[in-house]
């Protein structure tokens, strides 16, 4: 399985746009989303830019021995330990 990661530069952030409602752009300023709701928008960007840190982390605690359900997330996610 290949890793899952965003398609686009992290991090993330959410505009207020007066067509669309709230788009969400990419670290060079791309748009990822237009169309979203506030609060969709805000978790939307905030769960995208915690996913490298997210990651790191299950990767070190996958690192003890007894930590089988680390590994097994960490493979689900493409990422390996």
């Amino acid at each position: 399985m290949s890793a899952i990661k965003p398609a686009t530069s992290l991090p993330w952030t959410s505009h207020q746009n007066q067509r669309f409602g709230y788009a969400i752009r990419d670290a060079k300023g791309g748009n990822v989303a237009n169309r979203t709701g506030a609060i969709d928008a805000a978790y939307i960007v905030h769960a995208c830019n915690a996913y490298p840190e997210l990651v790191a982390f299950v990767q070190d605690v996958a690192r003890d021995e007894h930590a089988v359900a680390a590994r097994a997330l960490l493979a689900k996610l493409g990422e390996g330990a």
